[in-house]
C-alpha cells in the first residue's frame, strides 16, 4: 500500500508513530490473507471441477454396467441350458456344487454352536438347581425368625386394600365409604 493512498495520522507524536506502524502492520497481514484467500479459491474451484467430472465418469461407468447386465440377462434368456457348451456347464455345475458344500458346512457350523448354545443352558440350568438347594441347606431353619418377605401379587394387594376398607369402615360407620363408581 503506497504511503498516499493510506489515511494521515498527524505526525510528530511517539503514539501516533507508533498507530502508523500497527496500520501499516495491519495492511500488511490484509494484503497475505486476500492473497491466501485468492490461492484457497482457486484450489477450491479446482476440487470442485475434478469432483464434477469424477461424478460424471461414475455415472457413465453406472450405465456402462446396466447396458453389460442386460445384455447378459438378454443372452441368458436366449440361450437355455442345454444350449452351452459342455465345459461351460461343467464350469457352472462346479460352482454350484462348491457354493452347495460351502453352504452345508456352514449350516453344519450353526447347528453345532446351537447345540453347544442348548448344552450351556442345560448346564446352567443344572448349576443354578444346585445353587437353590446349597441356599435352602444352608439356611437354618431356626435363623429365620419370620418368613421371607416375598413381594405381594395382585390379588393379594386387592385383598389387603379391601380389609383396610372395611376395617375402616367398622370404625367410622357414618361416614361413606370410598365410591365404587370410579
Amino acid at each position: 500500500m503506497d504511503r498516499s493512498s493510506r489515511p494521515r495520522i498527524r505526525e510528530g507524536t511517539q503514539d501516533d508513530a507508533v498507530a502508523q506502524l500497527a496500520f501499516d502492520d495491519l495492511n500488511e497481514r490484509a494484503g497475505r490473507i486476500l492473497a491466501l484467500l485468492s490461492k484457497l479459491e482457486q484450489a477450491a474451484s479446482a476440487i470442485t471441477s475434478l469432483a464434477w467430472e469424477r461424478e460424471w465418469e461414475r455415472n457413465d461407468l453406472l450405465e456402462d454396467v446396466q447396458s453389460l447386465r442386460q445384455i447378459i440377462r438378454e443372452t441368458v434368456a436366449r440361450s437355455s441350458h442345454n444350449a452351452l457348451p459342455s465345459g461351460a456347464k461343467g464350469v457352472i455345475e462346479a460352482g454350484i456344487q462348491e457354493k452347495m458344500q460351502d453352504l452345508e458346512t456352514a449350516l453344519k457350523m450353526e447347528k453345532s454352536k446351537s447345540w453347544e448354545l442348548e448344552e450351556q443352558c442345560k448346564d446352567m440350568g443344572e448349576d443354578i438347581g444346585m445353587l437353590e438347594r446349597q441356599l435352602r441347606n444352608s439356611i437354618a431353619v431356626g435363623d429365620v425368625k419370620s418368613p421371607p418377605v416375598l413381594p405381594r401379587t395382585a390379588l393379594e394387594k386387592a385383598l389387603q386394600d379391601r380389609i383396610l376398607e372395611l376395617e375402616d369402615r367398622m370404625r367410622n360407620p357414618m361416614s361413606r365409604g370410598r365410591s365404587r363408581s370410579i
